[in-house]
């Protein structure tokens, strides 16, 4: 045992004097025999240090080999310190690198971290939880459709039954994330996902989450958004209209993106008439006419817009009647000649149902 501590000792002294793309590789080639894996077994402190030490220079490597060499020790090894500092370093890379989900998908690892995850979603640990978020969110279209066929769906609504609040904050980040990425901005057309989280449940977790005392607001506002997004196309009941209301505060006070987000919510939702009084209610109008006032963000303003004519064109005669009431024709006018040609051609089909003269200039 001494001779083979003396060896490993040694081993450790001549690993750390390489470079760090090199122990990546070395440690590809230790996990291929049985007495490499052994000797990494034994020696998890060097291992652990390497990644510490190293983290800086890891970022200049391929991710798609770094990944690769992760799933390798996350597969081999079940030593949990070593495996959570592994998590906490993929979460790392995930934070900062904006282009390495594409890298991890190609590699066993995303699939290494949902397969983990599955087992016992509502008991998982944060560690393992936060990595799965960041992944969501750093993950491009293409990256989110191979993330939906591995089941990550499934165990992101596994964990809003987790008893660590974080770790729910964590599922319900990802799930706003998935609901973004595969978006059916159609107006009229339900969410391509919509029905697969109401089949496992989602609708009442998330409602849960968002009614729940002693949560972060941004939890709240996010399971708002994607009852939002499971509304599209549907009237709200008893259960779900507090999404309504607070979708309505984030346009008033969020964040541009969260206004956004609010935004875009309602004009789905607004395409059903039965929506409509839930909407309006609290002096909405008021406070839509104030964004599209004086907002300069394209999105805001084709989404305000469009929200103005579902809630017209779907509308009863006195639903109309207070939208006409409501808006503000040089604004109007104003809009038909800006860049955007979706925000022009939208301004236009407002003044012409608002009757409207293109030519007014009050």
């Amino acid at each position: 045992m001494e001779v083979q501590n003396s060896v490993i000792s040694t081993f450790n002294e001549l690993v750390d004097e390489l470079s760090s793309s090199t122990q990546l590789f070395l440690c590809e080639e230790l996990l291929s025999s049985d007495i490499g894996l052994k000797m990494i077994r034994m020696s998890l402190d060097l291992l652990n240090n390497f990644f510490e030490k190293h983290f800086s220079h890891l970022k200049g490597i391929k991710a798609e080999e770094l990944f690769k060499t992760f799933s390798l020790l996350l597969q081999a090894l079940q030593d949990e310190d070593f495996v959570k500092n592994i998590y906490k370093l993929i979460t790392q890379i995930f934070d900062e690198e904006e282009a390495c989900v594409s890298d991890a998908v190609k590699t066993p690892l995303a699939e290494h971290i949902i397969f983990e995850l599955k087992k016992d979603p509502s008991n998982a640990p944060i560690w393992k939880t936060g990595a799965l978020d960041k992944m969501v969110f750093r993950a491009s279209k293409a990256d989110t459709s191979k993330l939906l066929d591995m089941g990550i769906l499934d165990v992101c609504v596994g964990l809003l039954k987790n008893d660590e609040l974080e770790a729910k904050g964590h599922g319900v980040y990802a799930i706003n994330n998935l609901l973004s990425e595969h978006e059916s901005r159609k107006d009229g057309t339900e969410h391509p996902l919509g029905n697969s989280l109401r089949n496992c449940g989602a609708d009442a977790l998330l409602v849960n989450l968002m009614n729940e005392e002693d949560v972060l607001l941004g939890y709240k506002h996010a399971a708002a958004l994607c009852v939002g997004a499971m509304l599209q196309g549907k009237a709200a009941n008893e259960q779900t209209q507090g999404a309504v209301v607070i979708l309505k505060k984030l346009v008033e006070n969020g964040e541009d993106f969260q206004v956004r987000m609010a935004l875009m919510r309602l004009r789905l939702m607004a395409v059903v008439e039965e929506n409509h009084a839930l909407i309006l209610m609290d002096d909405f109008l008021s406070v839509l006419k104030r964004v599209y006032m004086n907002t300069t963000d394209t999105f805001t303003l084709r989404h305000s817009i469009q929200l103005l004519i579902n809630l017209i064109s779907e509308g009863t005669l006195s639903t109309i009647s207070k939208v006409k009431e409501n808006v503000v024709p040089r604004r109007l006018i104003e809009l038909t000649s800006h860049s955007d040609q979706f925000v022009r051609s939208r301004a236009i089909s407002l003044c012409s149902l608002c009757e409207i003269p293109l030519s007014t200039s009050k």
